[in-house]
């Protein structure tokens, strides 16, 4: 058994996806999945950056999918693709976070959460 301190991922704390129909797609999620919009906003450029997604200020490029783990210490985790970055912005609450590559190419973003 693992304990608390010592497990690498947490809790899924958000999935980002780009659409081209933002009120179509929160229809469909709402009422087949039964899942809610917490924040609606623009990404802070930082944050974009670091996910290695530059486009437009404060957006993400069409087809971006990733998901977020809380993590006790972004130590943890692989070599980040950009340095930790802060965010005010749910899910973040001024937590640091890094977009990492995992073993297969995927990239997924880890947020720091030492009270896990």
């Amino acid at each position: 058994m693992t304990d608390a301190a010592s497990a690498p991922l947490g809790a899924l704390a958000a999935a980002t996806i780009t659409v081209p129909d933002l009120d179509g797609s929160i229809t469909a999620y709402s009422e087949f999945l039964g899942y809610g919009v917490r924040e609606r906003g623009t990404v802070p450029d930082s944050l974009a950056r670091s996910w290695g997604a530059p486009a437009a200020p404060g957006h993400l490029p069409p087809g971006v999918a990733m998901v977020s783990f809380r993590c006790h210490s972004l130590r943890l985790g692989p070599a980040p693709v950009a340095p930790p970055v802060r965010a005010s912005v749910l899910p973040y609450a001024g937590a640091s976070s890094v977009m990492v590559t995992g073993r297969n190419g995927e990239r997924f973003e880890l947020i720091e959460s030492p009270s896990l």
